[in-house]
């Protein structure tokens, strides 16, 4: 069902669908229309496309997929995750090698314009608060690096 706030606004309408159904703390930019997710509460890992495919692979065959945003034009992906905890510090140079990383102090979630432009979208859409702990998600292509 769509709201009248959706029509007016989708990048709003999304926004409030991320707080109330994710649970996520979300703003609109409004000169962008962009959704910002500020790091705090939820973090990320930035990885090449490849990378997520396998890291996705692995948590799909645990029982654990999360939520993944995929950004086709620059080949990588941000799986969400629960929140830094100093470990992406100890673990940065090996990441480093893979060309992944931590997410920055805030994260663009798909917007509506996003998705039909075909600049950013899920890739493992969320369904509700649920992500996976930070070095659960690591912890995999430090695995597949070794």
């Amino acid at each position: 069902m769509t709201s009248g706030l959706e029509l007016h606004d989708p990048a709003m309408g999304r926004c409030l669908r991320y707080r109330a159904t994710l649970g996520l703390p979300v703003v609109v930019m409004p000169a962008l229309g962009r959704i910002i997710l500020y790091s705090g509460p939820v973090g990320g890992l930035v990885v090449p496309a490849r990378v997520a495919g396998l890291v996705q692979a692995v948590l799909t065959a645990h029982g654990r997929p999360g939520p993944v945003i995929a950004h086709p034009r620059s080949g990588s992906c941000t799986i969400l995750t629960g929140p830094a905890d100093g470990y992406e510090y100890v673990v940065a140079d090996v990441l480093l090698r893979l060309n992944a990383g931590a997410a920055s102090d805030w994260i663009v979630l798909p917007s509506p314009t996003d998705e039909r432009s075909g600049y950013r979208r899920w890739n493992m859409d969320p369904h509700n608060g649920f992500h996976l702990e930070m070095r659960e998600v690591f912890a995999i292509p430090l695995e597949l690096a070794a």
